[in-house]
């Protein structure tokens, strides 16, 4: 690297000579003849060296070095002179001369001027690196102090001696220390009094801490200490700084206690009640199973759920339902004892736990005050609710010892008390478990059926009285089990909608039916219609309305030759989707129909606000013995032909019905007494004796 030397010589033939000199050795010279140009130069160029003689005009080198350094002109500047002067050297020394060289007469001074140079560069250079990190080092240590104070968090630091060295703005605050300064320098005993000057808390006695036991406590590895400050947590910790101390960190962790206690009750109770919930049930529940054990006393669970709340979310919403399980939940609390644990499990599922309970009829006791508070009527914004509830109730340790078993089976008997009629409870017996497994078998059985293709859809024909022709088929599910024999439709889909396998089943019927129906249309040249009972489960599902356009698209079946038949239970609901989808099938051109009308709540006045376009009036209306069901077929048929809907009556078996119904204006019927339901291959050669099979037994009467 080419190094820029400043020299100041009066003597031409010394300036000329020592240039040339330097100039051989790589360095690029700037000559002046004194000193007061060479300190005009010096401040308007950057030089890596000077080289002054001292003797020259109007300044000399001692005066020129003085002036650099008194304009803090950081440049190492080399004195040359031919005198033997030491008082020279010693001025020249105390002005900041990096160096000196002495001229000799035999000129062999000439061969130093190159090393000396050199070395004062270098050593220049050296020293302004010690200098930047110096500097830096201060930077960042007065950084460091900077950031210290301004931590929310307590620094102590202590010498290997164990004298305090440093102590930042928080810990001052902390411990009530006015003026650090008198600390520093002070040792471990100081912090101690500080201590035990503190405020008792949390019965906490800092007796206990001395100067012995807290450096018993920097010496050892980790060990955190929480102690108690103005009601503040504080978490201790210290670090060994190597070998010249330990630095001991003050951290307020009061709201992460805070916290913590926080996430711990969320984490153990429900957000909507406040409730214990899962998690803290099965703690609840191992403890008083742990106390079976020990005194032999018994504990009781309750199962329950609130019967059709469904049904109050989809038509008030889920405000209203919130509100309802909380009012619920401080009914549940006031029907038990304090000892007692009542726990949401999710939805509008709730367990009770109820430790030493004399026995069964206890239990029952307590069953009998749930159902009659809940069961009392309730406010929800304009809304006067009643639920009820299925309870289920297992007993420890004669249903189980284990919280799974005592679950499960108080689960079983819920879910019997459910099937028996709701708004009750069901004691759990081991028969029942026994009828469940058998339940679950068959469950089991229905996939396998599934998958094997053992399922078979038979199609039961709805005719014309007056006109002898067949309309259409209602398409029904068929199941025969090579173990179990035929199982009737209204015991297996119920398991099919409680599992939500009901969308897989009912997606295939439709594409069966679809498929079945195009087919027989192109065979027969006739527009047949296709009747498919469709479950709330599946009309619920966000991909149903899609699937039936997919299933009709595949099939060929137009839509206005698919009938889809719902319950009147789910038009009551009046939920704003429900209307969206039937709205939707409704444009589709696909038709809807009412099954078993008049078993629910529904009325027509429901009925019309719907896009319904056939009314099935349920068997139970056409009892020839009854006297009001002529009244009650006349009315739904003449309402409903009056709304332009269609009317088909179920469940004909005799020619007394058929009369009844064409008396009152029904046409359309479907029953035993002219076709059952048949398979497809079945259908085939009936249809074409359609006519004359009509007239054969409709001229039986």
């Amino acid at each position: 690297m080419t190094r820029k030397v400043l020299y100041a010589e009066d003597d031409r033939i010394q300036a000329v000579v020592v240039s040339s000199l330097l100039t051989q050795a790589g360095f690029t010279v700037t000559r002046v003849e004194n000193g007061r140009s060479a300190l005009d130069a010096v401040c308007h160029t950057v030089f890596d060296v000077v080289l002054s003689d001292h003797y020259m005009p109007e300044m000399n080198g001692v005066e020129l070095l003085s002036e650099m350094r008194a304009r803090n002109i950081d440049v190492p500047l080399v004195l040359m002179t031919s005198t033997q002067d030491m008082q020279l050297v010693f001025s020249a020394v105390r002005a900041g001369a990096d160096d000196f060289i002495s001229k000799d007469m035999k000129g062999q001074y000439l061969e130093l001027i190159v090393p000396v140079l050199d070395r004062v560069c270098e050593r220049h250079q050296l020293q302004a690196r010690v200098r930047r990190h110096a500097q830096q080092l201060q930077q960042e240590k007065n950084l460091c102090f900077k950031t210290l104070d301004a931590m929310e968090q307590g620094v102590l630091v202590l010498d290997d001696g164990l004298h305090i060295t440093y102590l930042n703005s928080f810990f001052c605050a902390l411990f009530n220390v006015h003026d650090r300064e008198s600390l520093l320098g002070a040792g471990l005993h100081f912090f101690v009094e500080l201590l035990q000057k503190l405020p008792q808390h949390s019965g906490r006695n800092w007796g206990w801490l001395d100067t012995d036991v807290l450096s018993a406590w920097l010496e050892e590895d980790g060990g955190a200490l929480e102690i108690i400050i103005a009601e503040r947590f504080l978490e201790v910790k210290k670090v060994k700084v190597a070998d010249t101390g330990f630095a001991i960190t003050f951290t307020d962790i009061s709201a992460q206690k805070l916290a913590t206690r926080q996430i711990e009750h969320i984490a153990h109770h429900d957000e909507l009640t406040g409730l214990p919930n899962r998690t803290l049930m099965h703690d609840r529940m191992r403890t008083a199973l742990r106390r079976v054990h020990r005194t032999g006393n018994r504990m009781g669970v309750l199962v329950l759920d609130l019967d059709h709340f469904k049904r109050i979310n989809d038509s008030l919403g889920h405000f209203a339902g919130d509100e309802l399980l909380k009012t619920v939940a401080i009914r549940l609390v006031s029907a038990v004892r304090d000892s007692d644990t009542v726990c949401r499990m999710g939805g509008d599922e709730f367990v009770v736990i109820l430790p030493d309970i004399g026995g069964r009829d206890d239990i029952e006791t307590v069953c009998e005050k749930i159902l009659h508070l809940i069961s009392q009527p309730i406010d929800v914004g304009f809304n006067v609710l009643n639920v009820t509830p299925s309870i289920g109730l297992s007993m420890a340790p004669d249903d189980g010892d284990s919280a799974e078993d005592l679950l499960k089976h108080a689960d079983i008997a819920m879910y019997r008390a459910k099937q028996t009629g709701r708004n009750g409870y069901h004691v759990f017996t081991h028969d029942l478990a026994r009828s469940n497994q058998t339940e679950m078998a068959i469950e089991q059985a229905l996939h396998l059926a599934f998958k094997r293709n053992g399922l078979q859809i038979f199609y039961q024909p709805k005719v014309n009285i007056e006109t002898r022709q067949v309309l259409g088929f209602e398409a029904l599910i068929r199941w025969f089990d090579p173990v179990y024999g035929t199982i009737a439709p209204d015991r297996f889909i119920p398991m099919a909608e409680t599992t939500g396998y009901i969308i897989k089943l009912g997606e295939w019927v439709l594409q069966q039916a679809c498929s079945d129906m195009q087919r027989l249309r192109l065979e027969s040249g006739l527009d047949y219609r296709v009747s498919v009972n469709v479950s709330p489960r599946q009309l619920e599902h966000p991909d149903f309305i899609t699937m039936t356009q997919r299933v009709l698209a595949a099939s060929g079946l137009p839509p206005c030759a698919l009938e889809l038949e719902i319950t009147e239970g789910m038009l009551v609901s009046r939920s704003a989707s429900l209307l969206e989808k039937l709205n939707a099938l409704h444009d589709m051109g696909v038709l809807l129909a009412i099954d078993d009308f008049g078993t629910g709540y529904c009325s027509l006045s429901y009925v019309a606000q719907y896009p319904i376009d056939v009314i099935k009036i349920d068997r139970c209306f056409i009892d020839v013995n009854q006297k009001t069901s002529r009244a009650i077929v006349g009315a739904i048929t003449t309402i409903a032909h009056g709304l332009g809907l269609e009317v088909v009556a179920e469940g004909i078996e005799t020619l007394d019905q058929i009369a009844l119904v064409r008396e009152r204006g029904c046409n359309v019927v479907q029953g035993f007494y002219f076709y059952q339901a048949m398979s497809l291959a079945e259908l085939h050669p009936v249809l074409p004796q359609v006519h004359h099979e009509l007239e054969r037994k409709l001229a039986l009467n």
